[in-house]
């Protein structure tokens, strides 16, 4: 009783008192074939999921990024509603589990880019209030320690940022006043930013991936998931021109995408009053959109990262708004 009264106070008691085990912690997920790494994995039309040991602390809006085999999950929001500052590091060739320095800031809804053996954790949102983070934290992976790089231009949380040419792109998020268009460049060697092209679009929790050269990005949404888009742009950093491609079939924010043998996968996401398990492959040869295997689970809030051809989908609800789940999915198509 003092749990549930302690629970209401800080406004927690929906997720203690309706919490389900089957629902809440994977249901389906838990009747997939166990994971076990393969250089080289079966091969099946439309592609098939595995599930890997369970994420030590189930959360949502955690960031995940690979250095040498090595999936760091960081930050997110646990199932009492606490944003964390937690690391865990997931061995892709163990299927194991260990935790590293915490993120100097507890942060959820942050962007996590790896290069050169370090991470590079921009943005995010704070607290029960969610509130902009402007920030930049860089993990070193020789030292496993954490220092501050320059902090970027606004505070931003659900952005999409990516490396290309060794140089981190920042993308839209939501800021202070809402959901924004921006685009901000990233150097590393010089430790500095600058503006790039804005967005055609203002969202937020839009799904992106760097494919032969270029980076793509679906979907997300502009303010809340009532204003879900279906917008598609490729942006072409050679240029600086930004280009309107074929709208991703289903409208959703808050899923995540990944380059997987030269294509983009966009997986899950949510809508106001329903979650998504839809994986959509975009094919850059015939400029259409195609149907892959669904996810064991709608979710929305994951963390994703992309090595050797298949993609590692951790944590993440399975309701639309605030749920945690502890999943460790893989995707090989």
């Amino acid at each position: 009783m003092l749990i549930l009264a302690a629970a209401a106070v800080y406004g927690y008691f929906w997720y203690v008192r309706g919490i389900d085990l089957i629902r809440d912690y994977g249901g389906p997920a838990s009747l997939l074939p166990a994971y076990v790494y393969s250089e080289k994995p079966a091969v099946k039309s439309g592609g098939y999921w595995l599930a890997a040991a369970p994420m030590p602390t189930p959360r949502i809006g955690a960031a995940a990024a690979n250095i040498g085999g090595k999936i760091y999950v960081i930050g997110g929001r646990d199932g009492f509603g606490r944003t964390v500052a937690k690391v865990e590091i997931f061995d892709i060739f163990n299927n194991t589990w260990s935790t590293g320095a915490p993120l100097p800031l507890p942060l959820q809804g942050l962007s996590l880019v790896s290069s050169q053996n370090k991470l590079y954790a921009i943005g995010g949102l704070k607290g029960l209030a969610s509130i902009p983070s402007a920030s930049l934290f860089i993990y070193d992976a020789e030292n496993g320690s954490w220092s501050r790089g320059a902090d970027p231009p606004r505070g931003m949380g659900l952005a999409a940022a990516l490396l290309l040419d060794e140089r981190i792109h920042v993308f839209g998020g939501r800021s202070a006043t809402g959901s924004i268009s921006s685009h901000y460049i990233y150097d590393p060697l010089k430790n500095a930013w600058e503006q790039g092209e804005e967005m055609n679009s203002v969202r937020e929790a839009m799904a992106g991936a760097v494919v032969d050269g270029r980076i793509y990005l679906a979907g997300g949404r502009e303010g809340s998931s009532v204003n879900n888009l279906r917008t598609f742009e490729v942006y072409d950093s050679k240029t600086g021109l930004w280009e309107d491609l074929d709208a991703m079939p289903t409208r959703r924010g808050d899923g995540a995408a990944a380059e997987l043998s030269g294509r983009m996968y966009v997986f899950g996401g949510e809508a106001a009053t329903m979650t998504f398990d839809q994986v959509e492959t975009y094919d850059l040869k015939d400029h259409r959109w195609q149907s892959a295997a669904p996810m064991p689970v709608p979710l929305h809030g994951f963390g994703i990262a992309a090595i050797n051809g298949r993609a590692f989908i951790f944590g993440g609800g399975q309701r639309p708004g605030w749920s945690v789940t502890d999943l460790s999915l893989v995707y090989i198509p």
